[in-house]
């Protein structure tokens, strides 16, 4: 084990045991990732973490089966790809769909009224410029390229 790896094991809480969640005690990310600075390198710690123990991520993502951000135990971390990565996040719930995204402009509510009136016929610059948002985003909306959770009424 290098000098590197003890520092690093140093700031896990491997105590509750080989099945537990081994949280990280030192810095995190905002979302919660252990952060460690590798050879002057700021890197998350569960990717070392698969790297330590698996070896290199070879262009995949470190995914956690326990759904905990700071946990370290290699128990619960696997590579795998990105698609791997956003199908494990939307089956959990951490996808954010529609208003509840940060970056959503529109309500549910209004994304309804936009689809009912493009159906009635109006245009999609009108409605834009309506809603503060672009033809194109209308036009989505409307074949239902975004917001495809909300359900279409019947």
């Amino acid at each position: 084990m290098t000098s590197t790896e003890k520092r690093f094991w140093s700031y896990v809480d491997s105590s509750g045991g080989p099945d537990a969640c081994w949280p990280w005690k030192a810095c995190r990310s905002s979302k919660g990732y252990g952060r460690f600075n590798a050879d002057r390198k700021p890197t998350l710690a569960h990717r070392l973490v698969l790297q330590f123990t698996v070896g290199p991520a070879n262009g995949l993502h470190a995914l956690h089966s326990c759904d905990n951000p700071g946990c370290c135990n290699p128990k619960h971390l696997r590579y795998g790809t990105d698609l791997e990565n956003r199908a494990d996040a939307l089956s959990r719930g951490r996808i954010r769909k529609g208003s509840e995204h940060g970056c959503a402009k529109l309500t549910q509510e209004l994304v309804i009224e936009i689809r009912r009136r493009r159906e009635a016929g109006e245009k999609n610059g009108p409605l834009a410029e309506e809603f503060g948002i672009s033809p194109q985003h209308v036009c989505s909306l409307w074949k239902q390229r975004t917001w495809k959770h909300l359900e279409v009424a019947a």
